[in-house]
């Protein structure tokens, strides 16, 4: 009863979150940014101050990907209308749809952060759902919680290469570099979602007959 309480508490607020902040104020930057503020002081509050600093980290790179891709789009003057006859800047278009969804990015990820801090693996064992569709949830968990660990040995195994410590790296070096940290982190979660994968069936066989 404990955990169907705490799923529907989850799933309400999640719904609410997405109705605000992903439907009726997605465009408004001032509320996207508060909502970025607010979650982050309460995933801070909940799951520590250095838990927050990682989860900043692991987004940067893909951040900052994303900042160049939609103000390389606003430079391009890449017409976002389907009709040439609706007027607008497209640097302008470009500039306040990336802020927009960057925003609304870091929220995501941190109010889904503070969701599963919520959540222990008894309660996700506890709920009335067959095995299978638990192990999506303890795998998910577990790699993410391996990619805000590892992600920190990622990045000062990527600056430790020789040409990453040229002082005179230029802007395109340095996108590069955020790159070369996403499909790092990609890999190593591939990697792992195979191995972990394989554990986790292997004991819902022989511990949970027919997956139930």
């Amino acid at each position: 009863m404990k955990t169907l309480l705490k799923l529907g508490t989850g799933i309400i607020i999640l719904a609410l979150f997405i109705w605000i902040f992903c439907i009726s104020y997605i465009e408004s930057i001032p509320i996207q940014g508060i909502a970025v503020i607010a979650l982050g002081v309460v995933l801070g509050s909940v799951r520590g101050i250095h838990s927050f600093v990682t989860e900043l980290k692991l987004l940067l790179p893909l951040c900052v990907i994303l900042a160049v891709g939609y103000l390389a789009f606003a430079v391009l003057g890449v017409n976002p209308y389907n009709s040439g006859a609706e007027s607008g800047s497209a640097f302008q278009y470009w500039i306040h749809y990336g802020a927009t969804r960057i925003l609304l990015l870091i929220s995501t990820i941190f109010i889904i952060r503070c969701l599963m801090g919520f959540f222990t693996i008894q309660d996700i064992l506890d709920l009335p759902i067959q095995m299978r569709f638990k192990k999506v949830f303890i795998l998910g968990n577990i790699l993410y919680h391996t990619a805000t660990t590892q992600s920190i040995d990622i990045v000062q195994s990527i600056d430790a290469i020789p040409a990453n410590q040229n002082q005179q790296r230029g802007f395109k070096h340095m996108v590069m570099q955020k790159l070369n940290y996403i499909l790092a982190l990609l890999f190593m979660v591939f990697r792992d979602s195979k191995v972990r994968g394989e554990l986790i069936d292997n004991r819902i066989k022989h511990c949970f007959p027919g997956g139930k």
